[in-house]
């Protein structure tokens, strides 16, 4: 009897202090400007889209000036209003492969754009996906895999942060080097030179090749190309033909992956994508291990910013005996800052 008693008083205090809290708020907020009492309830409460908008605004100012902040040690000019590109991408994906149990991995990108040296200096901290050789050799191994055609988990990416130096930008050549620390303990620098450019071959095909030289101070060095063949038909369509090769040095080997995609654009918001890939390595010699199959659903939900991606996709591998091993996957991201 005495704790019943006991936790209804509590229960009638707390009721009390809410109750005189509301009041006192609502009388603050009900006077004009010469104290007269206007009351006007019940109180208006925002939109959920209202703090939607006030994260993003907040948090876009916040990376923003700290780009400016960073940008002026750097730059030779005053600080002043410039456009400034820098962004925080925030994502989060859930993957459920029959037979395990739902893998959840948060992951973020920070790009600082350093205006002021004219977009010749770039702060990066971002998930950098392993070397291609060590997410098949995962594969091969039968380990839990959470990837996706585009998509990669937290086991098969790591968190890097540099300085990236663009040394040329245009419609020709993108050339640039970057150099910085692997986020781990104990850390571990790395450097690298990366460039690409966009061939037309005829007025409907293109070739899109890019080429990555990457060294790590505990995996060595180890080369990353990629060449794309692009053709888009319908207006609302893109057809590729997508092929990657990478090379490690500390082992020798070569892995590859080809297979062709479609991007079938809905409308400015929404988008299909549907992925065949077949997966080779050569050590010594050149042989097929793995495909690969799936289809996925992109939808920007709230203004520029917000977007979800959902599919499905299949895998057929040797380690497996060749049985189809089917996943889902759910990833929701966020792109704030940048003016």
């Amino acid at each position: 009897m005495k704790i019943f008693r006991y936790k209804l008083f509590i229960i009638f205090t707390l009721i009390f202090y809410f109750q005189s809290f509301f009041v006192v708020n609502a009388e603050e907020s009900s006077k004009d400007n010469e104290g007269g009492p206007i009351l006007k309830l019940p109180i208006p409460l925002e939109k959920p889209t209202y703090y939607l908008d006030k994260l993003k605004e907040e948090v876009g100012h916040t990376v923003v000036g700290f780009s400016n902040d960073v940008d002026s040690l750097f730059g030779d000019k005053s600080k002043g209003d410039v456009i400034n590109g820098s962004l925080l991408k925030f994502s989060w994906l859930a993957v459920k492969v029959e037979g395990q149990e739902v893998s959840h991995s948060p992951e973020f990108d920070l790009r600082l754009v350093l205006p002021r040296t004219e977009k010749k200096l770039q702060v990066v901290v971002e998930r950098r996906t392993k070397q291609v050789s060590d997410i098949f050799q995962d594969k091969e191994s039968g380990k839990k895999s959470k990837t996706t055609e585009t998509v990669v988990g937290d086991e098969d990416t790591i968190l890097t942060a540099g300085v990236r130096y663009l040394i040329t930008q245009g419609n020709n050549w993108n050339l640039y080097t970057e150099a910085g620390v692997k986020v781990k303990i104990p850390l571990q620098p790395f450097a690298s030179l990366s460039g690409g450019r966009k061939f037309l071959l005829n007025e409907s095909w293109s070739m899109n090749f890019r080429a990555s030289l990457m060294w790590y101070l505990d995996q060595g060095l180890s080369e990353t190309t990629v060449l794309n063949f692009d053709y888009p038909f319908k207006k609302n369509f893109l057809f590729r033909i997508g092929n990657s090769l990478t090379w490690v040095d500390e082992t020798g080997q070569l892995n590859t992956s080809n297979g062709p995609r479609l991007y079938h654009k809905l409308d400015d918001k929404r988008g299909l994508r549907y992925f065949i890939s077949a997966l080779s390595k050569k050590n010594p010699k050149m042989n097929l291990y793995s495909y690969e199959g799936g289809a996925y659903y992109r939808e920007l939900v709230y203004d520029d910013w917000i977007t979800y991606e959902t599919g499905v996709k299949g895998e057929f591998s040797r380690v497996n005996k060749w049985e189809l091993v089917p996943s889902v996957s759910f990833k929701l991201e966020m792109l704030l800052g940048g003016t």
